[in-house]
């Protein structure tokens, strides 16, 4: 963008003498804007009913990117609900605590957003029941260890699980 200054005027010094002056300037303004791109982008998370679920999306754009964090459509608003902001609001963290089966697991949508442009990113959250230290599973085994490990072995029994782990008993049979 371009602006064009004009300063013109006079000046009559105590000779008595006239003097004229005129000025011109180009004012050059960059005012590039940039649409918002993702840097960091939420990952599709398994947790366990009772636990914490922390997605992170960090954005950058010009002018400076909002991040707003959505649930099924609808902007997330609960006491369970956490967002954090980090980078001078450029990241965002939304953290989601207790979790509960029936009501967290879904589609979390990060959304950056300035006035050129906005960008989103979807993760998805599973949540599986937990129950007095013992995990207790409406998938069967294969489904449930698909998403963390390769197939279990034929015979596998969950012993317990906490928050971060899952014990498991294997039946190993021995050759002879």
């Amino acid at each position: 963008m371009v602006y064009n200054i004009h300063l013109a005027g006079s000046h009559r010094p105590r000779e008595g003498l006239l003097v004229l002056f005129s000025l011109s300037y180009m004012l050059f303004l960059s005012l590039a804007e940039s649409p918002p791109s993702f840097i960091t982008f939420p990952v599709n998370q398994t947790g366990i009913s009772g636990g914490v679920a922390s997605f992170v999306c960090q954005a950058r754009g010009e002018p400076k990117p909002r991040i707003t964090w959505f649930k099924i459509g609808k902007k997330v608003s609960s006491q369970r609900f956490a967002v954090i902001e980090f980078d001078g609001g450029l990241g965002s963290v939304l953290r989601i605590q207790p979790l509960r089966v029936y009501r967290d697991a879904a589609i979390y949508k990060c959304i950056a957003s300035n006035s050129a442009g906005e960008v989103n990113v979807s993760a998805r959250l599973e949540v599986l029941e937990g129950k007095n230290g013992s995990c207790f599973f409406k998938l069967s085994l294969r489904s449930c260890f698909k998403t963390f490990f390769p197939p279990p072995p034929p015979k596998a029994n969950i012993h317990s699980c906490n928050s971060s782990k899952i014990y498991l008993v294997l039946a190993v049979s021995q050759r002879s």
